[in-house]
């Protein structure tokens, strides 16, 4: 079958910097891409206010991308972090969500729908976790609400869990892959030249392997499966002991 990828924007909100967005819109529609678009509903996280614009002129835009058949996913509700906890990922340490309860996060998931549906939207049925991080009971919170897919996980192809379909975040930049299903990520506000020309050098090349979330299909979890996931943190945690190193080796200087 070969490998397949998809490409996933995070932070959309009212107050992005548009001409930032805008080449990977242009990008996406030259070549047919279907992105994942994560958008946060009720933004009140500070470091993302950058450019002002209305909340109705922002919610016509997303419109326009349900319109164009992308993923509009709910990417949490307000993207504010409670606490420094990494969730069952374990990749970044802070959530907006790991720690509350159920009921809590069902509110909270259930409001960030009722903005969407509010502005004309169709209800969001894929749900990005802020800084990928999430708790068992993010995932029955998900299911109160009948959003039964997640864009995370660091498996090689989507699977089933807990009763939702996982579709697996595991890249930050192309690369090449012989098999699987691959979704690289992407921060638009703090993406580089350099990065964005990479990746419209690696649509180029693969544009035909591209596939939308939709198109995707769950398989049992595998040997390659378990052994890329133990590997991704074994890197993660020697890219951590580097850099904790060149630290002290500034200090002792």
């Amino acid at each position: 079958m070969g490998a397949k990828y998809l490409i996933r924007l995070d932070d959309a909100c009212s107050t992005f910097t548009i001409s930032k967005w805008k080449r990977f819109f242009d990008l996406f529609h030259k070549y047919d891409i279907k992105p994942i678009i994560a958008t946060i509903p009720n933004n009140r996280d500070p470091k993302l206010v950058k450019e002002k614009r209305s909340e109705a002129d922002f919610w016509q835009m997303v419109k326009t991308w349900q319109i164009s058949g992308w993923c509009v996913a709910l990417h949490g509700f307000d993207h504010v972090y409670i606490n420094n906890e990494s969730g069952i990922n374990r990749i970044t340490p802070h959530s907006e969500f790991v720690g509350l309860t159920v009921e809590e996060q069902t509110k909270r998931i259930a409001e960030g729908i009722k903005i969407f549906e509010n502005n004309g939207l169709k209800r969001p049925d894929v749900f990005v976790a802020p800084s990928h991080s999430l708790d068992l009971n993010t995932l029955e919170a998900l299911k109160n609400n009948q959003i039964l897919v997640v864009s995370d996980g660091l498996y090689t192809h989507p699977y089933l869990y807990k009763g939702l379909k996982w579709v697996p975040n595991q890249l930050w930049w192309p690369q090449e892959k012989k098999e699987g299903v691959w979704t690289i990520c992407y921060h638009p506000e703090t993406t580089t030249d350099e990065a964005f020309e990479q990746l419209k050098k690696f649509i180029e090349r693969h544009k035909s392997e591209f596939i939308a979330i939709e198109d995707t299909q769950e398989s049992s979890i595998g040997l390659i499966d378990r052994l890329y996931k133990i590997g991704f943190y074994i890197k993660r945690n020697k890219a951590l002991l580097n850099i904790l190193s060149k630290l002290r080796r500034l200090i002792k200087e």
